[in-house]
């Protein structure tokens, strides 16, 4: 649970902004590029950094920023052909379909529209569906469109979801489906079936789905990285909303095959593994009692332990380092709640938006999995949807929507005190941890000169 978020994860597809424009010039037009199968999993790093960068400090994404008018008035032109839209991604034409596809991902991603959403329900799931049995392209689109109109409905939309969340549950078990394809479906069920399916045979049948393709990947491959990523995720997102006798019977079946992957060839699966573990460990104790540990609880923290110092010469230094601050995050999860239950876990982190007017608590590792999963759905505009969408307010506690009064108030002194107080404790981390790196190196240098 590093600063940087897994790489490795399938980001569910969204379209360019330059779509924009060209739709609202001639929302019933054709044409347009596909963004391919590339574009999906050779994401470059620094875009990664900057997503991650607008999330966690409500950048340039926030409601009401200083954006350029004209942007506004061609988002304003977007919804308002949000029907011509819908009717466009069910053309014949793979061209005019494509396009529309795209400018309905921009407009879902920017906005929560429940209104617009919920009369074209019955449309949208029928465009999920179809596009779901086309190309792979088509294919990560629709699972897009899946995630983002579960998060604009939530359960109101339950009824056209199981259909579609059974057919990706499908796609997502097929070994002979692209890689590509079955982490986003992997990815998009996660957040269906947690945003919006309430039936508990649904939620087991997909938990049963996403738990089977995990286990049925090798720890020591490179191959399936993003999938195994993807899977494993959502499984332990969806495992919390299960009765206690389920979730302990599940722990103890795939607790001591989870370990293994730790002891994986990629760093993103180890990583990805060690969150899933510790995500575990919060779920049996909510669930289980505090008193719950795992059958090898000593031996999974010394690993983790390992792990958090490791220095092999056959990993890269970026690797190394990645995984050392995660896994000492993690090893501090199982210590701080083995010795002290009630305690929180060390893992909570604040994160601010609305121009810093508001502030979410993720205070542990599940909480930390559902937030990532929506920022690898929505990236920088999770900021909107935390300030605006009554859907995810309510999945992290936010309760309801300031009002306009509220919108336009400053930060108080405490808060903006509070805020410098915040950041420059943060610096004053920095300068520790760099100045601990100069001083091991200038030591290193030292002992070379005195051989």
């Amino acid at each position: 649970m590093g600063k940087k978020r897994n790489t490795n994860k399938v980001s569910l597809a969204l379209p360019s902004v330059s779509a924009l424009s060209a739709a609202a010039a001639n929302p019933k037009g054709g044409g347009g590029s596909v963004c391919g199968r590339e574009r999906l999993e050779l994401l470059s790093e620094m875009d990664e950094l900057e997503s991650v960068h607008s999330s966690m400090t409500g950048g340039g994404a926030d409601i009401g920023g200083g954006g350029d008018s004209d942007g506004e008035n061609m988002e304003f032109a977007m919804i308002d052909s949000f029907a011509d839209q819908v009717e466009n991604a069910q053309d014949k034409r793979i061209a005019t379909r494509t396009k529309a596809l795209d400018n309905l991902l921009l407009v879902l991603h920017k906005h929560w529209i429940p209104d617009n959403v919920d009369k074209w329900r019955c449309a949208i799931a029928e465009i999920v569906e179809k596009n779901l049995k086309r190309t792979s392209e088509e294919a990560i689109r629709a699972c897009s469109l899946a995630a983002l109109i579960s998060v604009q409905l939530g359960v109101d939309l339950e009824n056209e979801l199981c259909a579609i969340v059974e057919a990706m549950c499908q796609m997502c078990a097929d070994g002979t489906a692209a890689e590509a394809v079955r982490a986003a479906c992997a990815q998009a069920v996660g957040i269906c079936v947690y945003l919006s399916v309430e039936s508990r045979g649904h939620r087991f049948a997909a938990l049963q789905t996403l738990k089977n393709v995990w286990l049925g990947m090798r720890p020591t491959g490179t191959d399936g990285t993003s999938l195994f990523s993807s899977a494993i995720a959502s499984w332990a997102l969806l495992l919390e909303r299960f009765e206690p006798a389920l979730i302990s019977s599940t722990i103890d079946e795939v607790q001591p095959k989870l370990c293994a992957f730790l002891a994986s060839t990629t760093v993103e699966a180890r990583i990805s593994a060690g969150e899933a573990l510790c995500a575990l460990f919060e779920i049996g104790l909510k669930n289980l009692g505090d008193d719950f540990r795992f059958r090898n609880h000593a031996e999974l923290v010394d690993v983790l332990a390992d792990l958090a110092l490791d220095s092999s010469k056959q990993r890269a230094k970026r690797d190394k380092k990645l995984q050392r601050m995660t896994f000492r995050q993690l090893n501090d999860v199982l210590l701080t709640n083995s010795n002290a239950p009630s305690s929180s876990t060390s893992t909570a982190a604040t994160v601010r938006f609305n121009k810093q007017r508001e502030a979410l608590a993720l205070d542990g590792c599940h909480a930390k999995l559902l937030y990532d999963a929506l920022c690898q759905l929505l990236r920088s505009d999770l900021n909107r949807h935390l300030t605006t969408n009554e859907v995810v307010r309510e999945l992290f506690d936010l309760g309801p929507v300031l009002n306009e009064e509220e919108q336009a108030q400053k930060m108080s002194k405490a808060q903006k005190l509070e805020r410098r107080t915040q950041l420059g404790e943060q610096q004053k981390q920095r300068n520790i941890s760099r100045n601990k790196g100069r001083n091991k190196k200038m030591g290193g240098k030292h002992d070379f000169e005195d051989d």
